[in-house]
């Protein structure tokens, strides 16, 4: 990475994003590159900020803004999909909205990926279920397009850190620290993690009727599509383009109007800038 990145840490609520934005941020701790941080209740890199941006967010930016900024700031979506079966079992365990409006929740930020993924140069594209059996070969590939060089020890390491049992006593550690009392919306702002935030072992389903059972295999097979398209193993990306710390600030800038111009809205600027939070929309 380069001074003008921004590193888009990105996808659906609870497919695994808060994951990947820690696993990113610890690579480049490894790599001595400090990153600026957007991310919910965090305060954005200064204007004198000269170095790499890391972005958290849900829901994908307008591909017109990501198009125009493509180069310009050297842009890198690195996406987290899942089943989204697994995924409504784990909104249904840690919000208060019913089945329906949480599909609709994950139908809206999976559109968004769809259309602004294929203006973008660089994006790669991970499954969360590819997580626990290939952890470490994630790590290693993503050192490779980031272009981070890491040693095999280095992704070996941060491996073992962000495993599941390893989050959970960590989530566990913070929930006790600061007595969450297992209150979802209360989250460790460094970090992102929530209370609760890693569920029980087994299986992850949901009782569907047969019209919403419909609306989930269709989106099942658009991130099947998706990972085909842009799955990490496949992803080759071009070397960095010739941009400027200015033009990752002025994305930053761009982005941050265009939400809120598009829907003065706190929930949507909620999900989509992960910036503020309204009670009874997911984070995470």
């Amino acid at each position: 990475m380069q001074g003008s990145s921004v590193l888009m840490s990105w996808g659906p609520p609870r497919m695994g994003t808060t994951w990947l934005f820690n696993v990113l941020r610890a690579m480049a701790d490894a790599a001595e590159t400090p990153l600026g941080v957007v991310a919910d209740g965090v305060e954005p890199p200064p204007a004198s900020w000269t170095g790499p941006i890391i972005v958290k967010s849900h829901r994908a930016d307008s591909p017109a803004l990501l198009s125009s900024f493509d180069s310009s700031a050297d842009l890198r979506s690195i996406v987290m999909m899942r089943d989204p079966e697994a995924a409504l079992a784990s909104l249904q365990r840690t919000q208060r909205v019913d089945l329906e409006e949480l599909i609709g929740w994950l139908e809206a930020d999976f559109s968004s990926y769809e259309v602004a993924l294929p203006v973008m140069s660089r994006v790669a594209v991970i499954r969360e279920e590819w997580v626990a059996p290939r952890g470490a070969e994630i790590i290693g590939q993503l050192a490779s397009l980031l272009e981070l060089g890491l040693r095999e020890e280095q992704v070996a390491s941060i491996a073992d850190e962000f495993s599941r049992d390893r989050v959970r006593d960590q989530v566990a550690q913070l929930e006790k620290a600061q007595a969450w009392r297992g209150e979802f919306t209360e989250y460790d702002r460094q970090t992102q993690w929530h209370a609760g935030h890693i569920g029980p072992d087994g299986p992850r389903t949901v009782e569907l009727s047969d019209s919403l059972r419909v609306r989930v295999a269709a989106l099942r097979s658009s991130i099947d599509d998706l990972v085909d398209q842009f799955g990490l193993w496949e992803a080759s990306w071009p070397r960095s383009g010739a941009g400027s710390p200015a033009g990752a600030q002025a994305f930053i800038t761009a982005r941050a109007q265009e939400i809120a111009a598009r829907s003065p809205q706190p929930s949507l600027v909620s999900r989509v800038l992960g910036r503020l939070h309204v009670p009874g929309h997911p984070r995470g």
